[in-house]
């Protein structure tokens, strides 16, 4: 029958006390439903912003509790690079808790038998074939398994785009035999290899990688260390180097294989499949997964509340050292929420009164909230502009001529009790008013004919309106004359 790849010799045989701690992990695992489907320390506002990782223990029979500890230590790993993991563990390890917890995870990683192909196992079909060894329902035993293979991995799974499947510690995935078995012909290594990540390439994963006895820690900690690529991740650590063999899949089309054989007796232990050239960059996605400012306009310097602040929301995919800042349009520091604090991916929010470090309301202007994380392999800065004011004021050109004809957009920060009035003030030119007209909630807006008679230079707009609680307010802005 199909095998799990047990531990090198040197760890094979557990001490007692070792034995002891792993029934009492089963135990505690059975205890909880090994916490199936609940990334810990989620909550509802937090997970969606994290990448989803799927970690799946098999039963496979005396094996069972070492191969649950190293699920476990895959899955806290990769819940240290934030992501949001969901547990399937055995016994609770069943295809319908596999397929609840799967789609559009990010990584997928399995350990367990392996029921490959070519194997003494005749014949070859996809239904059993190169995919899960599982519970055949919930609370089955260590010597229970069901198999399903690559066919109804392709057809019923459907992963992130730039995924990655990681195989760890099953027979036939990376080339090799069951143990005690002799090692493969190179062409039933590469065609074991083609065969076993045939189904999961399918399912959208971007790379594949098959680990006979190496932690699979290692990848998950390459794809949050590096913007290597799949392949550059794999010659990595744990690579051996010097008898690599590269081809192209027959499997599956415009998909590359990269096999590092050990040379020893256990034959082929590692390997990778896929889109070798695609980035942890891309596996990870952008760190900063949305910043907002809402809203862009606010008028808190007048004492009310209709306007009174605004808030400041930040999405991290991954975790990040972060800073985040308020400047003014010249960037000179306003206000720093944040100074290299550490955060876990997820979401957060706060809000500003407008006002400085210094406790005094900011001056009528134009404002940058600017974020700036640090992971280990990259930096990345967004910033988002906002206004602090009571109007917003665009002009269709930013300089006109005498005679010309410009739109003015007043946008106002507090609901009005009448529109606005536009005065314009032209060098050279007495100052004179537009009219202006409604056209949304609290948006105005002005035809300005550009006088003659005046001179070149700035003209100045001022938009004046009258708040629902009866406070008259102002704000200016410029155009250039030519």
């Amino acid at each position: 029958m199909p095998h799990s790849l047990r531990a090198r010799s040197t760890r094979t045989r557990a001490r007692p006390a070792f034995r002891a701690l792993a029934t009492a992990f089963l135990a505690f695992l059975v205890g909880i439903g090994a916490s199936l489907g609940q990334p810990a320390g989620a909550s509802a506002a937090t997970a969606p912003a994290r990448l989803k990782a799927v970690v799946i223990v098999g039963p496979t029979h005396s094996q069972t509790a070492s191969f649950l500890e190293r699920g476990e230590q895959i899955a806290r790993t990769a819940e240290a690079q934030g992501m949001d993991v969901r547990r399937v563990f055995h016994p609770r390890a069943t295809y319908a808790n596999v397929l609840s917890q799967a789609q559009g995870a990010s990584l997928l990683v399995y350990l367990g038998h392996g029921n490959g192909w070519p194997s003494p196992y005749a014949a070859f079909q996809t239904d059993t074939k190169d995919g899960f060894g599982l519970n055949p329902y919930e609370g089955g035993s260590e010597s229970s398994v069901k198999y399903y293979g690559e066919g109804p991995i392709s057809r019923d799974i459907r992963l992130a785009a730039n995924s990655v499947v990681l195989l760890n510690h099953l027979c036939y995935a990376s080339g090799n035999s069951e143990p005690g078995k002799a090692a493969p012909t190179v062409a039933v290594a590469k065609e074991r290899v083609d065969n076993f990540a045939a189904g999961f390439l399918r399912a959208g994963a971007g790379a594949v990688f098959a680990l006979g006895y190496q932690s699979g820690s290692d990848i998950v900690r390459g794809l949050y260390s590096s913007n290597g690529t799949m392949d550059q991740i794999f010659m990595g650590v744990g690579y051996k180097g010097g008898r690599d063999i590269r081809f192209a899949s027959v499997r599956t089309s415009g998909a590359s294989v990269h096999m590092d054989p050990d040379g020893t007796s256990n034959g082929y232990l590692r390997a990778v499949s896929g889109n070798l050239s695609m980035t942890a960059q891309s596996f990870r996605g952008p760190t900063i997964g949305s910043h907002l400012v809402a809203p862009t306009l606010f008028h808190p310097a007048d004492g009310d509340k209709l306007a009174s602040t605004s808030s400041y929301s930040l999405r991290l995919r991954h975790s990040a050292t972060v800073n985040w800042s308020i400047t003014d349009a010249r960037g000179r520091l306003v206000l720093t929420r944040w100074s290299n604090l550490a955060r876990t991916a997820g979401s957060y929010a706060w809000r500003w009164d407008g006002r400085n470090a210094s406790g005094g309301f900011v001056p009528q202007g134009r404002y940058v909230s600017v974020v700036t994380a640090v992971t280990p392999s990259a930096t990345v800065t967004d910033k988002r502009w906002f206004s602090v004011g009571a109007f917003r004021i665009s002009t269709s050109v930013r300089s006109a001529a005498p005679g010309q004809d410009v739109t003015v957009t007043l946008t106002s920060a507090e609901p009005l009790t009448t529109t606005p009035v536009l005065r314009v003030a032209q060098p050279g030119v007495a100052a004179y008013t537009v009219e202006t007209t409604q056209i949304g909630a609290t948006t105005f807006r002005a035809t300005v004919t550009i006088r003659a008679g005046g001179s070149a230079g700035t003209a100045e707009l001022r938009a004046t309106g009258t708040d629902t609680n009866g406070q008259t307010q102002s704000s200016f802005g410029s155009l250039t004359i030519t």
